[in-house]
């Protein structure tokens, strides 16, 4: 059988590795148990780039409705592994009373991170063109594929009065990382 290395998935057709050196070689291990029992805790076992670049309207109100403007997904080696996620969304906050932004990251069905009032500056109705950046360590304890959905919605630091505008990735996309982390 040949040797396959796609990029994408495992490899295929390896019966046997040596390492370089003194670190020895190893006989009908998976790929997994190579990363675990070879790499080491803490070692970086892959990484992940997503640009989202399709520029989202949050709507005309705070409504509490939450748009998706980026997905990133990673298929993790091994279920002990850490995700290290490192997203940068590129947002506007323009028009309203007490006009922000709030950012919800969620895995599936779980909010693995959250944040309020983002670009909040008092009952400034000024048009701001603002980056956040957030890094999460999350554990999704599974080596099926993993989905990350980026989500914004308006936001307001007192009551909701006025048309809202609030957008992402209108004039610069937004990027996420994933490292998987053994």
């Amino acid at each position: 059988m040949a040797l396959v290395l796609d990029g994408n998935g495992p490899i295929t057709g390896l019966s046997s590795l040596t390492f370089p050196g003194n670190a020895g070689s190893v006989t009908g291990l998976a790929i997994a148990a190579i990363a675990a029992n070879k790499i080491g805790t803490g070692a970086l076992l892959q990484v992940v780039e997503a640009v989202h670049s399709t520029s989202t309207s949050l709507g005309s109100t705070v409504d509490g409705v939450f748009y998706t403007y980026g997905t990133a997904s990673i298929t993790p080696v091994s279920s002990a592994s850490k995700i290290l996620i490192i997203h940068t969304a590129e947002y506007e906050v323009n028009q309203g009373n007490y006009p922000a932004v709030k950012f919800s990251h969620v895995r599936g069905g779980t909010i693995v991170h959250s944040k309020q009032l983002r670009g909040y500056n008092a009952n400034q109705q000024d048009h701001h063109i603002l980056t956040e950046t957030i890094a999460v360590l999350d554990s999704p304890s599974t080596t099926s594929s993993v989905t990350y959905t980026f989500r914004a919605s308006n936001d307001t630091g007192s009551s909701v009065s006025g048309s809202y505008a609030g957008r992402i990735n209108t004039y610069a996309s937004s990027k996420t990382i994933l490292l998987e982390i053994a």
